[in-house]
């Protein structure tokens, strides 16, 4: 057993800090992917319209969860923890929609997990 004097959760993924970085920049962005039908799906979705990402192409996977990397760290070392969850599909459902219907002038990108670490 290990024991932490805190815990942080937070959105991540390279599709997410894509797509943020760009909205802070002014850049119209939105996301293309799945999020499980569960609270980390929402908790993800609830960040990206925080920082006014368009969620409005994100779906929810019918049975598979939010992607998850756990982190642990100590002084001298680190590990992770994966879970792929609906990220395994969403290659799958990007492919499934024609490239027309993306907006002209605005970036789309694919999260695959939130992050947590101790």
């Amino acid at each position: 057993e290990v024991r932490t004097d805190r815990f942080l959760l937070t959105p991540g993924g390279g599709g997410y800090i894509t797509a943020v970085g760009l909205a802070r920049l002014g850049v119209r962005t939105a996301l293309r992917t799945y999020v499980g039908d569960d609270l980390l799906g929402r908790f993800q979705l609830d960040a990206l319209r925080r920082e006014r990402v368009d969620t409005s192409q994100v779906r929810r996977h019918p049975t598979l969860g939010s992607g998850v990397s756990v982190a642990f760290s100590t002084r001298g070392d680190r590990g992770f923890l994966n879970y792929k969850g609906c990220a395994w599909d969403t290659g799958t459902l990007v492919r499934t929609w024609a490239p027309r219907s993306y907006r002209r002038g605005q970036a789309a990108f694919s999260p695959r997990s939130i992050s947590c670490s101790t």
